[in-house]
């Protein structure tokens, strides 16, 4: 090993100096590769398209909740299913025969999917009301 300790203590300073220029050197890399702003200012046309795209996603998914809350409105109005559910009638004094065609019209109307998801939230209430009594 021959080298004099006053040249290791050098060496080993100037390495740790290089070390820290390298250390300080990464931890601005990896801030300017983090930082929107400047991410921004390298690639406009990515991010006008990724805000062009995110505000076509949350168009549509939008659309299609209004739809299908237009449709589910669209398929109650007027029915009898309306009339008991604001309360304006009972289904006891409608009449057997009336109630059924109602609801049948109005399943109809409604389509199988949302059909089945108004099974989907009635049936566990239906056995929890029965078994109460």
């Amino acid at each position: 090993m021959g080298q004099e300790p006053e040249q290791i203590e050098r060496h080993i300073h100037r390495t740790r100096a290089r070390l820290e220029q390298n250390v300080a050197e990464l931890r601005t890399r990896v801030r300017s590769n983090l930082d929107w702003r400047v991410q921004y200012r390298r690639y406009p046309a990515a991010f006008a398209a990724a805000a062009f795209g995110g505000g076509l996603l949350l168009s549509i998914m939008i659309g299609r909740a209004l739809g299908a809350a237009r449709l589910r409105r669209r398929a109650f109005r007027g029915t009898l299913l309306q009339e008991v559910a604001t309360g304006r009638k009972s289904l006891r004094t409608a009449g057997p025969r009336a109630s059924w065609d109602e609801i049948l019209d109005t399943l109809i109307a409604m389509g199988p999917t949302q059909v089945r998801a108004l099974f989907g939230e009635l049936l566990p209430a239906l056995r929890h009301y029965l078994a109460r009594r």
